[in-house]
């Protein structure tokens, strides 16, 4: 019978293998660049909850981090940087305990302007196309053409309509409120754009589904695979009503075409 150890042994290689992609691998200024295979966690995880009197909800660890197979690379220093591509890469922190073959390292990412400095073009011979990511990417692709609606986006009330297909996505999370207290329900709406369609969401723009619902936008999350996901206020009651009053859509103009 095979030991718990030697099945998670397996199960984190297993991990490492499909989920690695390609990078360089730069220690410091001047040292040569190495190809390595890592694994990117950039998931926000739940921590642990408040435990104070007062305190409530839980906490989220949305620090990045790097997976290293030691085989490739037996030591990652502190301050190297890991370049995935001209517009992605990451500087590194602290080390975590190695486990098994593999060693996790805290991560910063770095700007787009910062990882273009860094990159070179020949890098991209030693760098093959990521399976995983490229399947990712068609995943994402495919659920957001399956579950998208036809929208309004609005920047600002005088401004220019536009049409968009976004998809509208709720989280819906037990969170505890205090800790003599039993748990409710966190809902946080976002609407997910096509970056193709919306490259830049801004804040305080406004996304008409119908009249019945319309939403507020907020803070955007970090654009991933051609998709940016923004938190979202809808409108209720009066609030609605009037912002529609303020509204003076061209009954002609296909954009509004059942939306309005």
């Amino acid at each position: 019978m095979a030991r718990w150890r030697d099945i998670r042994r397996a199960a984190l290689r297993d991990a490492q293998d499909t989920l690695c992609v390609p990078a360089i691998y730069v220690a410091g200024p001047g040292a040569t660049p190495l190809p390595v295979s890592v694994r990117i966690l950039d998931r926000a995880t739940r921590a642990d909850s408040d435990h104070s009197e007062t305190g409530f909800g839980f906490l989220f660890d949305l620090t990045p981090w790097i997976v290293f197979d030691l085989d490739e690379l037996p030591n990652p220093l502190s301050r190297a940087v890991v370049i995935l591509s001209g517009t992605e890469g990451y500087r590194l922190g602290v080390s975590m305990p190695t486990n098994h073959e593999f060693q996790r390292v805290e991560a910063v990412p770095l700007s787009a302007a910062e990882a273009s400095a860094i990159w070179r073009p020949e890098w991209a011979d030693v760098m093959p196309a990521s399976r995983y990511r490229a399947q990712k990417r068609a995943a994402f692709r495919a659920l957001h053409a399956e579950m998208r609606v036809p929208a309004v986006y609005l920047t600002h009330v005088e401004g220019t309509p536009q049409r968009v297909a976004v998809r509208v996505h709720t989280d819906i999370d037990p969170v505890e409120a205090l800790r003599t207290s039993s748990a409710f329900i966190d809902t946080t709406p976002r609407v997910i754009f096509d970056l193709a369609e919306v490259a830049r969401p801004l804040t305080l723009a406004h996304v008409i589904v119908c009249a019945d619902e319309i939403y507020r936008t907020g803070p955007a999350k970090v654009p991933q695979d051609g998709f940016v996901a923004v938190e979202v206020s809808p409108l209720q009651g009066g609030e609605r009503t009037a912002f529609l009053a303020t509204l003076d859509p061209d009954p002609g103009d296909p954009v509004w075409e059942d939306i309005l």
